[in-house]
């Protein structure tokens, strides 16, 4: 069935009526690797959007939830090797357009990993894949502790101008024969 201009608004506006009516646990999150709040949190689904485009911070979110949802740092548990790849899945329950982007911390001391200027983006995406690999820059130096990122905006209801930013950490160890620096 086609459905003409008017016809799709309507559509729209029902399927956006629907899911305020119902209440929503979430619309996406990376599942893989896990991020902290999954990794403290384990079998729960719950991953609202830490910040609106209209709104500001959401859902109790702090004015900087979009570097690691408020989580603090967790010990490593994940080596990646410079030159290598790292796989990714994502769970996205509503699959709104928008771009989602990978980073990765220069190495921190575990306290300041969060900070933005720590970070560099090593891959974006216009739309988001539910899964891939990430390729891992040769050139990062070695680190016994930096943060891999994950951020999607998603645009919620488009006709509205309403965009949700969602964000995911996963505290790494780097293995590199890269010296030592900033990327």
């Amino acid at each position: 069935m086609i459905l003409s201009y008017s016809n799709a608004f309507f559509a729209s506006l029902f399927v956006t009526a629907s899911t305020l009516l119902q209440g929503i646990d979430g619309h996406g999150y990376i599942s893989s690797p896990a991020s902290r709040f999954h990794q403290t949190n384990p079998g729960s689904y719950k991953n609202d959007p830490v910040y609106t485009l209209q709104e500001g911070p959401v859902f109790g979110f702090s004015s900087t939830a979009m570097r690691c949802r408020d989580r603090p740092a967790l010990n490593p548990s994940t080596t990646l090797i410079a030159g290598g790849s790292i796989p990714f899945n994502l769970n996205l329950a509503a699959y709104h357009i928008g771009d989602c982007a990978f980073y990765l911390s220069a190495p921190c001391d575990g306290s300041n990993c969060d900070a933005p200027e720590y970070w560099f983006k090593i891959a974006n995406f216009p739309g988001c894949p539910l899964s891939g690999s990430i390729p891992i820059p040769p050139e990062v130096p070695a680190s016994e502790h930096s943060v891999f990122r994950w951020e999607w905006s998603a645009h919620h209801v488009v006709a509205l101008g309403q965009v949700e930013f969602y964000a995911g950490c996963h505290d790494v160890k780097i293995s590199s024969n890269a010296g030592p620096g900033k990327p």
